[in-house]
């Protein structure tokens, strides 16, 4: 059987990450903005952040950090903000069914940038097993996510069920088990791998 795994950036006790300017917005906020657009109208900067026993420290002195450039960059936006490397894996696997394209976006750290990508599903795509999903009692929310093997099987990439608009540009992004394994040959940095229930 096929098996699907969630990705995240690895939480850290002290690392890299990317941050929008002040008062920026989140990712569901900016996903009416963005249609139409391949490029974030702003710029991202990368911090160091340090999470201390009951407080987060921030600075912009990366001088002690092994890796800044992580192939998948922690943002405090919420978004999947992928390196060329990573988004070269992704696009090698994509069926063609998944209809997702790519927005750029300029990183900075150390006075110099890199192109980041943010992955956008452009069409909600159908792939719960509504049968074995558990949800909350007496509402639509869902508490357990099952997802249908039968409906996933086109899709090296979907995104979570979320509602509203949040499945277009967010983080909870699902890969195949194909899709896995380039990404740990490639010794590709930041990604850890959850498990997904799928039937």
């Amino acid at each position: 059987m096929s098996k699907y795994f969630s990705i995240s950036w690895i939480d850290k006790p002290v690392g890299p990450v990317a941050f929008g300017p002040e008062n920026s917005k989140l990712n569901f906020e900016l996903t009416e903005e963005l249609v139409g657009c391949n490029k974030l109208p702003f710029d991202l900067m990368i911090k160091k952040v340090s999470q201390l026993k009951d407080s987060v420290e921030e600075s912009n002195d990366l001088s002690d950090l092994n890796i800044i450039w992580e192939d998948y960059l922690p943002n405090n936006i919420g978004f999947a903000l992928m390196s060329d490397r990573l988004k070269a894996i992704v696009d090698l696997h994509l069926t063609g069914q998944e209809d997702i394209d790519w927005i750029n976006c300029k990183v900075w750290a150390n006075a110099t940038f890199k192109i980041y990508y943010i992955l956008r599903f452009n069409r909600k795509l159908d792939v719960l097993d509504i049968e074995n999903t558990k949800y909350i009692p007496n509402s639509n929310r869902i508490l357990k996510p099952c997802y249908s093997l039968l409906k996933v099987n086109f899709y090296n990439v979907f995104h979570e069920e979320l509602s509203d608009n949040l499945w277009q540009i967010n983080i909870f992004i699902i890969i195949s088990e194909k899709l896995k394994k380039d990404i740990q040959k490639g010794k590709l940095t930041g990604i850890e791998f959850g498990k997904v229930t799928v039937i």
